[in-house]
């Protein structure tokens, strides 16, 4: 894993951070684990941050706060979160995309988030940023294209994640990036080359790991160096 070779900004209050479970608001159920553990080393790579293990940091939210989902983390606040992990700042993150639409005419995959540090002291937000990015493949044609603008209307519906005070504020979480677009001959081949796809991904961990950090990259170019103290360890992820 690269790190950055920026120094340590003093500035920034927060060195010690938690990941928190991300709050889902796909179908996917093993989507948002990935995302955060993808996020997690996003956070090492900015540099001058010691990122809490991800074990530890659900041990402690399920044995003394009785957290085990993302959704259930608004019964909390950032201090009592912090105190509890015993961190500086709290990355919430938020799942609203984690899609695979095929219908042969117009097959599309799409994966969105959004992200927040908070400084676990005052409970101010420190850094957001949210992006969506997604693949396309069709057999062309007007049927496709209809399709194509019918879920393109949809876009920016945040779903059930919408009613999350200040979600609609984060910045990049209504804009979208084309990672890859492709025409078929046939519909049943854009069909076959789309559920191929993805029973490969899931049989192998890759599912829509390529375009998620694509999104990743992009949510984190603006991500704050840490603080800075004593030595980074190696991983946070056991």
């Amino acid at each position: 894993m690269k790190m950055t070779t920026m120094p340590p900004d003093p500035s920034n209050p927060i060195y010690t951070v938690a990941l928190l479970p991300i709050y889902n608001a796909s179908n996917d159920v093993g989507a948002p684990q990935m995302l955060r553990e993808m996020a997690g080393k996003h956070v090492q790579r900015r540099g001058h941050y010691s990122v809490k293990p991800l074990n530890e940091t659900d041990q402690i939210l399920r044995d003394q706060m009785g957290v085990t989902l993302g959704s259930q983390l608004d019964m909390t606040t950032p201090q009592q979160l912090g105190g509890t992990l015993g961190v500086d700042g709290i990355l919430y993150g938020y799942l609203i995309n984690f899609d695979d639409m095929t219908t042969g005419v117009h097959n599309e995959k799409k994966v969105r988030a959004a992200f927040r540090l908070v400084d676990s002291k005052t409970g101010k937000v420190v850094w957001s940023a949210g992006q969506g990015v997604k693949s396309t493949s069709s057999s062309g044609g007007i049927l496709g294209d209809v399709v194509s603008s019918s879920r393109s209307s949809s876009d920016n519906d945040l779903g059930s994640i919408g009613a999350i005070p200040g979600i609609n504020e984060i910045p990049g979480v209504g804009d979208w990036h084309l990672y890859s677009s492709r025409q078929e001959s046939s519909i049943g081949g854009s069909a076959v080359t789309s559920l191929g796809e993805k029973f490969v991904g899931k049989a192998t961990g890759t599912y829509m790991k390529a375009e998620s950090e694509t999104m990743l990259k992009m949510i984190f170019a603006d991500f704050p160096v840490g603080h800075g103290s004593g030595v980074q360890p190696a991983s946070f992820e056991k």
